[in-house]
């Protein structure tokens, strides 16, 4: 049996500024909302008495972003405090049609993150780093050839 990808799940604490952000901007479409809690998955998790909202979505190429809301369990710091080089999950890559377009429409959004377009050594893409709501890390990515 082969693994293969199936989605990567994101904790945020406003989870309609969020939806808005992956739909509204990145043109990720709704796939499925719900409430989850109960005893399976306080032991799948972890932890008691979980309550929690899920928002899957999924974008042109059916990949799927799943955004969760802890309803019972405050976050300590409430953004990730992580920077390019921390150690786990640093970022989610996206790739986009006019790297132009997305890179300065989030900047208007979320602010100027200090940093710039580029094209990778070997001229394949264009690339940039941003960040979207809560601190969330996103290298924009255009494909050149």
């Amino acid at each position: 049996m082969n693994p293969t990808f199936r989605h990567v799940g994101i904790v945020v604490d406003d989870i309609e500024t969020c939806v808005n952000f992956w739909c509204d901007i990145m043109q990720f479409k709704v796939l499925k909302e719900f409430n989850e809690k109960g005893e399976n998955l306080d032991k799948m998790i972890g932890l008691s008495n979980i309550d929690i909202d899920t928002i899957k979505l999924i974008d042109k190429n059916k990949n799927i972003l799943e955004l969760i809301k802890f309803n019972s369990h405050n976050s300590v710091g409430k953004t990730w405090n992580g920077n390019q080089y921390s150690l786990g999950l640093t970022h989610i890559a996206i790739t986009v049609e006019n790297i132009s377009y997305f890179f300065e429409h989030i900047k208007s959004v979320y602010g100027d993150f200090g940093t710039t377009i580029c094209t990778s050594d070997d001229g394949n893409v264009k690339m940039a780093y941003v960040k979207g709501p809560e601190g969330l890390l996103i290298e924009l990515v255009e494909e050149l050839k």
